[in-house]
């Protein structure tokens, strides 16, 4: 995470007026539910599906529950998709969201809280992705 850190998520979640102009600057190159600037803070992973077609391309699948969150999202389907964590995120936490934009391609960091009280980050690479309520 660049920022929404550790230390940023320890002293109060204040605004990030960098990444807020970095996110205004890219906001055409993203995909919808991203351009809408809606937050899935507070969201639980309830579970995470990873299939591979027939091509080798991977598509991820986050189930949530978000009747908590601000938006109302069940679930996120990412395709051409690659994830980088390191623990188990069933009843993980989502906390905080930043996208990055590269040509035809995104980065997706998320802040999360996981069950053991401690903060990971999720980092998902992707081509293109769907968010179904």
């Amino acid at each position: 995470m660049k920022f929404f850190t550790e230390q940023w998520y320890y002293s109060g979640c204040p605004r990030v007026p960098e990444y807020e102009a970095y996110a205004k600057s890219i906001a055409e190159k993203l995909p919808d539910f991203f351009k809408s600037r809606l937050s899935l803070h507070d969201a639980v992973i309830r579970r995470v599906r990873i299939r591979e077609d027939f091509w080798n391309h991977y598509e991820l699948t986050l189930d949530l529950d978000s009747h908590s969150a601000y938006a109302k999202i069940k679930r996120l389907v990412f395709h051409g998709a690659h994830m980088q964590i390191c623990d188990d995120l069933d009843g993980a936490r989502w906390i905080a969201q930043e996208i990055f934009a590269e040509d035809h391609a995104y980065t997706l960091n998320v802040l999360l809280l996981c069950q053991d009280d401690a903060l990971r980050e999720l980092s998902i690479s992707f081509d293109s992705m769907e968010a179904l309520a």
